[in-house]
């Protein structure tokens, strides 16, 4: 990542970002809305608000005001926080190796022949 690399993300806060990745720019009550639209025990506004500035000053997302509003937009895509956790994760547990985590996250024998195929061209630098 170019932009300085952000603390790791709690569960209940990337369940946020989630929500933020997939709107876009949005608001508190629209993240409140869509992290409890599945929810039995509803989160309280200021408990999402609390998360969403919490995040804010993590530097996971960036605000401007529109009206009496605050607009929160991911100051990181879910691809460069993917990328963070996997090398994390590749460090952390597999000392560096790509082969070790590559290993650990699956099992060749259960992929399909056009998973298999698309890891190829991964490999081989022709698919994206």
């Amino acid at each position: 990542m170019d932009k300085k690399k952000p603390p790791r993300l709690t569960p209940a806060e990337l369940e946020i970002m989630d929500v933020v990745w997939t709107l876009g720019e949005t608001t508190v009550s629209e993240v409140m809305r869509q992290v409890n639209a599945e929810r039995e025990n509803q989160l309280t506004r200021s408990t999402i608000q609390t998360q969403v500035f919490k995040l804010k000053d993590k530097g996971w997302l960036s605000y401007r005001e529109v009206g009496n509003r605050f607009c929160f937009s991911a100051a990181f895509t879910r691809d460069q926080a993917s990328a963070e956790v996997v090398d994390d994760l590749k460090t952390r547990f597999f000392g560096g190796s790509c082969l070790d985590l590559i290993r650990a996250a699956f099992n060749v024998s259960e992929l399909t022949p056009e998973e298999l195929k698309k890891i190829r061209e991964l490999v081989d630098g022709s698919g994206k």
